[in-house]
């Protein structure tokens, strides 16, 4: 567990590294909705096998794009995480 400055320990969901407050509903909302880029890329990828839809393909192009621009520019700025 990993404490912030209000002393108040965090849990992580499992099998991922998004820490939360366990004491606030809203924390853990948050926490999932962080993970929905993962659930869009798995339902991206079976609709595009299964409808072989120009528009769903092109949908999961784009946000194949968006996570590599994310990558990239998390790896160019080295910002530290808030704390």
């Amino acid at each position: 567990m990993v404490e912030t400055n209000t002393t108040t320990p965090l849990e992580a969901l499992d099998l991922t590294h998004v820490l939360y407050d366990p004491t606030s509903n809203l924390g853990l909302a948050l926490a999932l909705v962080t993970l929905s880029p993962i659930l869009l890329m798995a339902c991206y990828g079976a609709l595009s096998i299964v409808t072989r839809d120009f528009l769903i393909i092109n949908m999961w192009i784009g946000q194949f794009g968006c996570e590599g621009f994310n990558y990239i520019l998390k790896h160019l700025i080295k910002q530290e995480r808030p704390a």
